[in-house]
């Protein structure tokens, strides 16, 4: 009898986990193909759960050294039938040298690849690149896309495109902190709305000009609503020096603003999971976020910008939008078509798992 394949998957951080885990848990649980993980010492340290939801799953994986992940596992990658990863080693290499990559080019090690973000370089635009091309024989992607042969695409991306809607999902236990972040935002608020934000990381689509515009909207919306506590981050709640000052600025000079920064303040080290588990409304630029959100149960309005399907979600680009928004008795309703194009998480894994587990086969 054949033994199972072999689908390698290293994890160094959140966004690799949050876009793999949930697959390799659903493979783990059918039984047909044997995940081989590796999880590396940054996100161990930066969120014991991850370990925890190992445990709790029962899905094997090994901890590794910074060196045993970037360099010893080549071996794994080598030894395994297929890689799994969120991030392509050609289309999202950038021409730095990782061990990793290299091994899956020159091995020519078969990849199976998983969308990561709602908004994608390579996929859903240009970006920085005249031409994108994929090392993966199979792409797994959460919708079609409304281009697949467009311009910035290499020929025949498109035949190794397979839709399985939604797979990325938070299977993290709740913050150990929420309780303490919620007593010290207090409690007496109307309301609490988080902002997210790119400013600062999409150079090419938000400009300076746009950032101070949108901070200076977003005072006259604090101004004009003094019973709201709103939520501020920036992209994965990242500094950046221009926009950390603008956002300093705005928090200075409102009682009701609150930073969510990554390395300090109330919210060090949260994930957007968990400061979504605190508020009660969304605006946001067009991100991955709408989607972490409208899976938690939370209401999204969108500014700077819509994308394809999103046109059904409210706008908060004018103070009256979001004020106008803020007030909707029922604002997660209007987000029906999106639950449509993007499904149900656990069907969508047996959709994903099922793709994985046959092209498995036909090597």
């Amino acid at each position: 009898m054949k033994g199972k394949k072999r689908l390698f998957c290293a994890i160094p951080h959140m966004p690799a986990f949050d876009s793999c885990f949930p697959l390799l848990e659903r493979l783990h649980e059918r039984s047909v193909v044997d995940p081989v993980i590796l999880v590396g010492p940054r996100i161990r340290k930066t969120d014991p759960r991850v370990e925890q939801v190992f445990a709790k799953k029962g899905t094997p994986f090994k901890r590794a050294s910074l060196l045993r992940l970037e360099v010893g596992a080549v071996t794994d990658i080598l030894r395994a039938d297929a890689v799994l990863t969120h991030s392509d080693p050609l289309a999202y290499g950038n021409g730095k040298f990782r061990p990793r990559d290299t091994a899956i080019l020159k091995s020519r090690k078969p990849v199976i690849f998983v969308q990561h973000g709602m908004v994608q370089s390579g996929l859903h635009e240009a970006g920085t690149k005249k031409l994108w091309d994929f090392h993966a024989s199979l792409l797994l992607l959460w919708a079609p896309l409304t281009a697949p042969n467009a311009p910035y695409l290499a020929p025949r991306i498109a035949d190794r495109i397979r839709v399985t809607g939604l797979i990325k999902a938070n299977v993290l236990e709740p913050w150990p902190l929420e309780k303490e972040l919620r007593d010290a935002l207090g409690r007496n608020w109307q309301q609490k709305v988080l902002i997210c934000h790119n400013f600062g990381f999409e150079i090419g689509r938000y400009s300076a000009a746009m950032a101070k515009a949108a901070f200076s909207r977003w005072a006259k919306v604090a101004a004009a609503r003094p019973n709201t506590l709103f939520l501020l981050r920036s992209h994965r709640g990242k500094a950046h020096p221009e926009i950390s000052e603008l956002q300093f600025a705005l928090a200075n000079q409102f009682p009701n603003i609150v930073l969510s920064q990554r390395h300090d303040g109330l919210m060090r080290m949260a994930t957007i999971h968990d400061v979504l588990s605190v508020v009660d409304r969304v605006i946001t630029h067009p991100s991955t976020v709408i989607l972490d959100a409208l899976y938690q149960g939370l209401p999204v309005a969108i500014y700077d910008g819509v994308g394809p399907g999103l046109e059904c979600l409210p706008r908060a680009q004018t103070l009256d939008q979001i004020l106008a928004y803020l007030d909707l008795p029922d604002p997660l309703s209007q987000a029906k078509p999106l639950f449509e194009i993007y499904g149900d998480l656990s069907r969508n894994l047996d959709i994903a798992a099922s793709l994985v587990e046959k092209y498995l086969e036909t090597l």
